[in-house]
């Protein structure tokens, strides 16, 4: 699966640890956000920079599979990429999010299920939920290539037999 972990910038050890679980794992990190550093550009250029950096980090939310959020105390980018994933539909999964400590946003409070939004407690918990998301992707595939059979199908039939089978008289 492609995922996107989004935490505090300075999280990184935890953004890495994770990342390369993951990756072991089979999946794929959208984006390693941490390679960005605006502290190695001109100041002529960062505007540009800045806004190409916060463009790849929202593409990368909406290319993801599902978005890991990794809270720590008074992050706020993290939560700008968990309402991008809110909005897209994208789900989403919150590791402890309720440690001491950690900020609880109105958001963290949205109706759990079993795909869209899930708390877990640890890493452990994590890949089981990853695991359960992966098997309806491979059922969605599925489906979709179904469809695609049918469709294809239907579009060699002749026009007498697709009255028939669509149940057009």
């Amino acid at each position: 699966m492609n995922l996107y972990i989004a935490t505090k910038f300075n999280n990184q050890a935890a953004f890495h640890d994770l990342k390369g679980k993951l990756e072991a794992k089979g999946h794929s990190v959208t984006l390693d956000w941490t390679k960005e550093d605006s502290s190695k550009v001109a100041k002529k250029k960062l505007k540009k920079y800045l806004t190409q950096c916060a463009i790849n980090d929202a593409d990368a939310v909406i290319a993801s599979h599902a978005l890991i959020l990794l809270p720590v105390p008074d992050m706020a980018g993290a939560l700008v990429e968990l309402g991008i994933a809110l909005g897209c539909g994208c789900p989403i999964i919150i590791v402890d999010a309720f440690k001491e400590g950690n900020q609880k946003p109105i958001f963290y409070h949205m109706p759990e299920d079993e795909y869209m939004f899930k708390h877990v407690a640890n890493e452990e918990e994590l890949f089981a939920q990853l695991e359960k998301l992966d098997k309806m992707a491979n059922v969605a595939k599925e489906m979709v290539a179904t469809a695609l059979e049918i469709a294809r199908t239907i579009n060699v039939l002749d026009e007498t037999s697709k009255k028939t089978v669509l149940g057009n008289n």
